[in-house]
């Protein structure tokens, strides 16, 4: 629009400068205003071409803003869908808690469609016993300029209660004052589940092999008395064995020594009959 009233004007320039150059100067026109006219249309065309070439640059740069602002759209449009897709939960509030942005998984985690989830308190989420806790936490993040962490057992709308991991982040404006405060949340109720799944399996192991390795225990200390015995009844077979031997040693020798006397007798006998 603004480009065609300066075409207009130009037009109209043209316009009159030929008519300032036919113009008779029988009609009592001095010749100093007729050429004073002129130095004027003149003036004109030059500040009609400089406004020509600012609106020229205008345009350029307003083609230059309208890509810019497709560019920062769609990067927004992309981060939109990055946050509203993410698989946790992502939200955003003031200050004092109450939510001004919350994603898909968000509004899944605490059973609310999106459009009664803004501007609702965080805390109507927490369950009635740790609201006071929830509360001086907030305080805390308020005045610590660090992310914080902590587990916290959430109430989503006619639904079981939950735990969930919390991660806050204060933003700050110039002043450092806190802007907004950046929430992401995870149910690690079926985390926990399966911990303490784990601890009750582990357990269970542990006195299966704690009772296992008692019997084993108690079977090895079995076969040590085993053992101890069949050493102890082998030392005794063992002594039994040299008694024996050693009886029997005596018993040669004794039925040795019987036999030469019964030698000697025998000799003596026969040399007394020989004799008489």
């Amino acid at each position: 629009m603004f480009e065609s009233r300066i075409e207009k004007a130009q037009k109209h320039f043209v316009d009159l400068l030929q008519r300032s150059q036919v113009f008779p100067t029988e009609r009592g026109i001095p010749v100093e205003q007729k050429l004073l006219l002129e130095e004027a249309l003149m003036e004109l065309s030059v500040n009609l071409e400089e406004l020509q070439v600012v609106t020229e640059e205008l345009h350029r740069q307003d083609e230059a803003l309208i890509t810019a602002r497709e560019v920062v759209e769609a990067e927004h449009l992309y981060y939109q869908e990055l946050f509203d897709t993410a698989p946790h939960a992502y939200l955003v509030t003031d200050p004092e808690g109450l939510i001004r942005l919350a994603n898909h998984a968000a509004c899944t985690l605490f059973n609310v469609a999106p459009a009664f989830l803004k501007g609702k308190p965080l805390i109507t989420f927490v369950v009635m016993e740790e609201r006071k806790t929830f509360r001086a936490r907030l305080v805390r993040v308020r005045q610590v300029s660090l992310s914080q962490t902590w587990e916290a057992a959430l109430q989503p709308r006619n639904h079981v209660p939950l735990t969930a991991c919390l991660t806050v982040t204060p933003i700050y404006d110039r002043d450092e004052r806190v802007l907004e405060l950046r929430w992401q949340m995870w149910d690690t109720t079926r985390h926990k589940r399966i911990q303490e799944s784990l601890q009750r399996t582990n357990a269970s192991l542990e006195a299966q092999i704690k009772e296992q390795t008692e019997a084993q225990e108690a079977r090895l200390a079995e076969v040590e008395q085993l053992q101890r015995r069949w050493r102890s009844e082998v030392s005794e077979r063992e002594q039994l064995a040299r008694e024996l031997q050693y009886s029997q040693e005596e018993l040669a020798r004794a039925q040795e020594a019987l036999r030469q006397i019964q030698v000697c007798y025998t000799g003596d006998s026969l040399l007394v009959h020989q004799e008489g």
